[in-house]
């Protein structure tokens, strides 16, 4: 039959030298017209930044202090410490050309992520190439344009784009794992894996896919099985005894009682497991195990294999958050983090699976018809691979989805706030598959109408439709956040209060307002006022934000408060009054909309 590759206006190489340029400018348009533009947004100093998102600050506010000492001491462990040891080094090396700033600070840190979104993009492309054998335009245009959600974070001080990055890494690896038979590719992407553990503890889900990966290997042809495999077995499941003793890590270990249970029941199996591995190897050592016995050394060479990976993994995760391994403080960080979703975040939260299908097909997350294609993508798959003979486990197609299935046992039934950001580590692979049913149908249409000699150039005519449209989507969403910003209550009522108030004055203030570092007043800020906060501080304003008091005006809300009945009712009756301007110890002096400022109400009552 004769090849008609050579009659195409393109031919496949010079296609895929367009499409990488293509890429290459999308990626420079995002970061320029997108990303930077939405960092900038109240990033003048830390005091705006935690006007608007309080988290940057958390975050931030540690790594500047560990700055101005000169070391790596950041203080915090709720996360992995890998996307902000990154972000130190850059502040280091930032101060060499020029004195670091806050500002400077704020925007090292946004760019860094606006950096993974786009390394992220390519990430997944490549993984696209890997499993289905094709370039793909589209999955880059939907992994970088598409998603609000993921543009948004991906100018935000926070190590979700750093995450599903490294995360992506480790399944482009496995795949290619499986489909080279290279041991080297595994241990690559357990490294990926355990960086992507330091930097946010959800990346430890992908471990157990890569534990099961190791565990089928490719038979030697001699049937011999190398000393090597023994003395590693031995080793490593010794050294992992050692570490996982549970009276040890136990006098660790602090926060919820039921959370401490459960973390040292999975150290009390690594340990009982690696001790049995340990000994049943050296006796197999010990008696070279016959031919009959062949299955057990074959058995011994995957668990050498399984602790090479799990031992590279904690390689990675030493490597990018080392200061987190002293005393178990990565465990201490991943136990308090769990106690705070377990059940909601502030009030109780039931809604399980359905309440995470609401987060995903909302339209800043993921288009619906996105997501629907999606689906389809991963029922074509699964049906797909079910037609060949290979382990289901062991066909790389099957690689992402294996990490979308562990991230969902580990998130979805188990953290019970539901925030969009949460869902960011499978929001691209539902992309991957989202793209492979376009494409599919792209590929049924064209053989229907006969138009294979037009096929590369219509995909990436449609590739470029798509983008055009979500980069105008995005560009809309772009504009209206700093219109957003600039408009603000919270940067108006910061405004007007270094305007007319005086540095003697102090404030009480709920989160989410702007008290700027040019009024040197005392203030504190809080996730909700009380009549013990007020009168502990008597001061002489207080400044109400709707994002944090708009939580305790329905009462019937108070049977899901997770912190107390008696709290959220104080805190309905104190907001009611201050709204009402009935409050009898502060009087309304300015509204800005969603922001209200009090002042102290004098003794006789009057202002």
């Amino acid at each position: 039959m004769e090849n008609n590759t050579n009659k195409l206006p393109y031919t496949f190489n010079t296609m895929n030298r367009i499409d990488n340029s293509i890429v290459v400018l999308v990626a420079i348009i995002v970061f320029s017209f997108l990303c930077f533009p939405i960092a900038e947004i109240a990033s003048f100093d830390l005091r705006i930044a935690d006007a608007f998102n309080t988290d940057e600050v958390e975050f931030l506010q540690p790594m500047l202090n560990a700055f101005y000492r000169g070391d790596f001491n950041i203080g915090r462990f709720d996360y992995g410490l890998f996307y902000y040891n990154i972000g130190l080094l850059c502040f280091y090396v930032s101060d060499f050309i020029s004195p670091l700033t806050e500002h400077s600070a704020i925007m090292i840190m946004r760019l860094l992520s606006s950096f993974f979104l786009i390394a992220n993009a390519f990430a997944i492309r490549a993984i696209y190439h890997s499993v289905f054998k094709s370039h793909s335009l589209l999955v880059f245009v939907l992994s970088i344009l598409s998603s609000h959600t993921m543009l948004n974070y991906g100018a935000m001080v926070h190590p979700d784009l750093a995450q599903v990055f490294l995360v992506s890494m480790g399944v482009l690896f496995a795949i290619k794992y499986l489909k080279f038979n290279k041991f080297i590719f595994l241990l690559i992407a357990a490294l990926f894996s355990g960086l992507a553990f330091a930097t946010k503890f959800v990346g430890i889900a992908f471990l157990p896919v890569l534990l099961l990966l190791a565990l089928f290997i490719k038979e030697n042809k001699d049937g011999a099985l190398k000393t090597y495999a023994y003395l590693t077995t031995i080793t490593l499941s010794a050294g992992f005894a050692f570490l996982s003793y549970p009276s040890w890590v136990q006098g660790y270990l602090q926060g919820d009682a039921e959370l401490v249970a459960d973390v040292l029941a999975l150290f009390k199996i690594l340990h009982y497991a690696s001790i049995s591995i340990c000994l049943i190897t050296i006796l197999a050592l010990y008696i070279r195990c016959s031919n009959q016995f062949l299955w057990i050394r074959r058995a011994i060479e995957s668990l050498s294999n399984t602790y090479l990976v799990g031992l590279i993994f904690c390689v990675g995760f030493s490597i990018g958050s080392p200061q987190s391994i002293i005393g178990f403080r990565f465990l201490n960080g991943l136990i308090y983090v769990a106690g705070i979703h377990k059940d909601g975040h502030w009030f109780r939260d039931e809604s399980g699976w359905y309440g995470w299908v609401k987060v995903l097909i909302q339209s800043d997350v993921v288009p619906v018809w996105l997501a629907v294609f999606g689906i389809l993508g991963l029922i074509w798959v699964i049906v797909t691979s079910l037609k060949s003979r290979r382990i289901v486990f062991l066909n790389p197609m099957y690689v992402p989805i294996l990490w979308i299935l562990m991230f969902c046992l580990v998130v979805v039934f188990r953290v019970k706030s539901h925030f969009s950001h949460y869902l960011i580590p499978v929001i691209p692979f539902l992309f991957l598959y989202a793209s492979a049913a376009i494409n599919a149908v792209l590929a049924k249409i064209i053989a229907l109408l006969n138009l294979n000699v037009v096929e590369r150039n219509l995909s990436v005519t449609i590739s470029l439709v798509l983008g055009v449209w979500f980069f105008y989507k995005a560009s809309i969403y772009t504009h209206e956040r700093v219109e957003e910003y600039t408009e603000s209550a919270e940067l108006r009522s910061g405004e007007w209060i270094k305007e007319n108030l005086n540095n003697s004055v102090s404030i009480t203030a709920d989160k989410y307002v702007y008290i700027p570092y040019s009024l040197n007043s005392t203030f504190y800020t809080y996730w909700g006022l009380s009549n013990a906060i007020i009168e502990k501080n008597s001061s002489d304003y207080l400044l109400i934000n709707e994002h944090t008091h708009k939580s305790f005006l329905n009462r019937g809300d108070v049977v899901d408060y997770l912190h107390g009945d008696e709290l959220f009712l104080e805190r309905n009756d104190l907001y009611i009054s201050l709204i009402n301007d009935t409050h009898k110890d502060y009087k309304l002096v300015r509204d800005f909309g969603r922001v209200k400022l009090y002042k102290k109400r004098p003794p006789n009552g009057d202002l």
